[in-house]
């Protein structure tokens, strides 16, 4: 039940107020003198931050994780309104670290309240304020309003190198990389696949690590760089090229699936580089070549290269390079 005011000296009913509101009036109610902003179809405010509020909305912050992803609640939203249902209620999130779940369908009756979730994904441990804009309408009114969420993560980071690979992107990641021709990609992380038309190049110059979430698709050729000592490279998915692959690490290069290519692939780590692919190395039409130019060069593969002309290349020293792993 909605709560009511209490005594006299000329001050409005909730009802009243509310019949104000539907007569274009002005309305501002918070104990505190403090409220946000609700926009309606008419001018007015309504207050959401006090225990007056027509729109209840509590927020559970800080949230701790252990482990990503994590779905967990955010916040829960009661409807105060003494004789109006809440439709159309929205919630968004300004970060791509939180994925809000949709509250399509969802209607909330005087007095109902509903508890709200997401799933949180990052990639390393840290602490991240992420925004989110709740709105929802009646009859004749529309309610928009912003509350902040704290999430603090502690999680195990993943080894470069390591198979099976899990990672995730930041929230700075580009969305999916599609063309019809070439896709370029510096320092920069994309949350899901690349599929081109053309060529793809992948570099890490930096000190942060480039981690591509899904399969690297190219009808060209493909050509993956760790320039740096301190550069990494981790695609979660499989390199599929009709042209052929360059595979080049100073740093690290983690790929999580297999390597195909209609033409040539070549595999180079040097210095300290090392390249791992989780999957399976495959050149139906070109040459495979393996070089590990450095002491502590390390080229590994889980699953036996196959190149179907049979021309499997090594070029590092004895007993690197090729081979099931641990005979490296």
């Amino acid at each position: 039940m909605a709560p009511s005011r209490r005594g006299g000296g000329g001050g409005l009913s909730r009802r009243a107020a509310l019949a104000l509101i539907g007569g274009g009036g002005l309305l501002g109610i918070s104990s505190t003198g403090a409220f946000d902003q609700v926009r309606g179809q008419r001018p007015f405010d309504l207050a959401v931050d006090d225990d007056n509020a027509l729109l209840g909305i509590e927020v559970f912050t800080p949230i701790e994780i252990n482990s990503s992803p994590a779905t967990v609640d955010i916040l829960e939203l009661q409807n105060r309104f003494p004789d109006a249902e809440l439709t159309e209620l929205t919630i968004s999130s300004d970060s791509t670290i939180l994925s809000v779940e949709s509250l399509d369908g969802l209607t909330l009756q005087p007095g109902e309240t509903e508890t709200v979730r997401g799933t949180i994904s990052v990639s390393e441990s840290g602490q991240s304020v992420v925004n989110l804009t709740v709105t929802a309408t009646t009859e004749t009114e529309r309610i928009e309003t912003t509350r902040s969420v704290e999430i603090n993560a502690t999680v195990a980071g993943y080894e470069p190198g390591s198979c099976p690979v899990s990672v995730n992107v930041g929230g700075d990641a580009l969305p999916e990389q599609e063309s019809d021709g070439s896709i370029t990609v510096v320092d920069q992380d994309v949350a899901d696949g690349i599929e081109a038309g053309g060529s793809v190049s992948i570099t890490a110059i930096g000190n942060r690590p480039v981690i591509i979430g899904g399969d690297v698709e190219a009808e060209g050729s493909i050509s993956i760089a760790a320039n740096g000592n301190d550069t990494t490279v981790i695609i979660d998915g499989d390199v599929v090229a009709g042209g052929a692959i360059d595979i080049s690490a100073g740093g690290n290069i983690t790929i999580g699936g297999d390597v195909e290519a209609d033409g040539d692939i070549t595999i180079t780590a040097r210095g300290t580089g090392t390249v791992t692919v989780c999957g399976e190395v495959e050149s139906d039409d070109g040459d495979l070549s393996i070089s590990e130019n450095g002491n502590n060069a390390s080229v590994t593969i889980n699953e036996d290269e196959d190149d179907d002309n049979g021309d499997n290349d090594d070029n590092g020293p004895p007993g690197q390079g090729q081979g099931p792993p641990g005979q490296r």
